[in-house]
């Protein structure tokens, strides 16, 4: 009888012997960690040669949305994904790492995600949260914010917003 749990663990300490899973996979965990590299050789520690190592995330400097205002909305964005996430380039590092730890038979998909819900693009991205910390570190100015989130709300009114991030999906194959 097979025995199916979860189990909560540090992902830079996996309390599992090596060569213990015919797989490993992790979902959007990269993006929130200071050292996913260490993470990543727990992953290939913890499974068995020839077993599959499975990484999706976002790449947060793909975010992207129509507005007549493209400059302040990069400088806005470049500012949440280097404050506000750990590694918020995770996705773009992906293969890079893979190739540094020898993983073998590399397989990569990228996909885009999409919202024409204003109201959810802005929870799904928490601008609530960086929003003011951007003004107060001098990178937009309060202005700037009220014009960039009055277009939106503009473009959101007339059913014609329209925004898009993406990510990686990466897999490679632990050989000895």
């Amino acid at each position: 009888m097979i025995e199916l749990y979860h189990r909560h663990a540090d992902a830079l300490h996996l309390p599992f012997e090596m060569n213990v899973f015919d797989s490993c996979r992790s979902e959007r965990l990269f993006q929130h960690l200071v050292e996913p590299e260490r993470a990543l050789s727990e992953m290939i520690r913890v499974t068995k040669p020839g077993g599959w190592i499975v990484v999706v995330d976002t790449d947060w400097g793909t975010l992207s949305a129509d507005t007549p205002e493209p400059d302040i909305a990069c400088r806005l964005w470049h500012f949440m994904v280097t404050n506000f996430y750990n590694n918020g380039y995770s996705g773009r590092k992906l293969y890079r790492m893979f190739r540094q730890q020898q993983l073998m038979e590399i397989i990569i998909e990228t996909y885009m995600s999409y919202s024409i819900d204003y109201g959810f693009a802005r929870w799904m991205i928490q601008a609530d949260q960086f929003e003011q910390l951007a003004i107060s570190s001098g990178v937009i100015s309060t202005e700037e914010l009220e014009r960039l989130n009055a277009g939106f709300e503009s473009a959101s009114e007339a059913g014609l917003y329209f925004g898009t991030l993406g990510g990686v999906i990466i897999a490679g194959r632990k050989l000895s």
